[in-house]
């Protein structure tokens, strides 16, 4: 009788397990056959109440042989790491990701690598960059990407992998550039050296705001950092709105501000959704420059995040 008891229960426990995961893997391939267009499943997705199995579903769906498409999965991952702040979970997710950008399917590899920008350096394991680094080493697709990927979650271990990584695949111009932006970011004194000269021999005005600010900020670097709070201070308008909703010149120290945002450890400034600086503008950078002086420039920069 007891072994009867037994058996009935755990065919119970078996079909309750199957009956939670069966829905969830469904609505992961339901979501990205119907490329988005199931909102029922999304929902069911962002509204379960165990994250780690949806990111293990998605994990299993990432490395299904038959599966050939994952674009929208991408987007599904994008939509449910807004909601599940699990580390577990969200890591889960940045090897699903990885996986997706070592499938090398134009363009999906560049929206994976993009996508995973979006999460904390302590959500990336061993493993995962392991296989950025044969992305770097072994394909071109998505090769800048990853590389900047790598100067984010690397260490002073790398920075020898990306100094000899000409000598044994050809790199473009392009390649080369993020190669020395990852370089300064993981402060090889060499590359930084490099960086900051040229930096400070170019003028700050809309151009550079426009094509090199992204990258600078990208930096994390203290000296070049340094250059930008320095340049808060200038009162000449050589820059356009970020909008273009004006042909009169602003200063550019409010681009910066609006880079800096979330880059620095208490800085006293914020930007919205948009990426726009939040309040008056002109309140906004007294706040900064009041803020710079009082610090003495002896501020943090938060490396926790791309």
């Amino acid at each position: 009788m007891k072994q009867i008891v037994l058996i009935s229960v755990l065919f119970f426990v078996c079909q309750s397990l199957t009956a939670q995961s069966g829905p969830i893997s469904k609505w992961v391939t339901d979501y990205c056959a119907t490329k988005g267009g199931d909102q029922e499943a999304y929902k069911g997705l962002q509204e379960h109440g165990n994250s780690k199995e949806v990111a293990a579903a998605i994990w299993t769906y990432v490395n299904d042989t038959t599966k050939t498409d994952f674009e929208y999965t991408v987007y599904l991952i994008k939509g449910l790491a807004k909601k599940h702040t699990e580390k577990d979970t969200r890591s889960s997710y940045v090897r699903s990701l990885t996986a997706i950008a070592l499938k090398q399917q134009k363009p999906v590899t560049l929206l994976a690598l993009n996508a995973l920008k979006t999460f904390a350096k302590s959500e990336f394991d061993t493993r995962v960059k392991d296989d950025l680094l044969i992305i770097v080493a072994e394909r071109s697709n998505g090769r800048s990407e990853a590389i900047e990927l790598i100067g984010f979650i690397g260490s002073e271990n790398d920075r020898d992998f990306l100094k000899g990584l000409g000598k044994y695949t050809t790199l473009s111009k392009k390649e080369k550039y993020h190669v020395l932006l990852a370089l300064v970011r993981l402060n090889d004194p060499v590359a930084v050296e490099q960086f900051v000269v040229d930096l400070k021999n170019r003028k700050i005005n809309d151009e550079l705001v426009n094509s090199l600010l992204p990258d600078l900020v990208y930096t994390h670097n203290k000296q070049v950092y340094d250059i930008l709070i320095k340049d808060l201070f200038t009162d000449t308008p050589s820059c356009y709105s970020a909008n273009n909703d004006s042909e009169e010149k602003i200063l550019c120290a409010y681009r910066i501000l609006e880079q800096l945002s979330g880059e620095i450890i208490s800085f006293p400034v914020q930007t919205d959704k948009s990426g726009e600086l939040t309040g008056d503008y002109t309140d906004a950078l007294v706040r900064a420059r009041n803020w710079v002086l009082e610090v003495n420039s002896e501020y943090i920069i938060d490396n926790t995040n791309y």
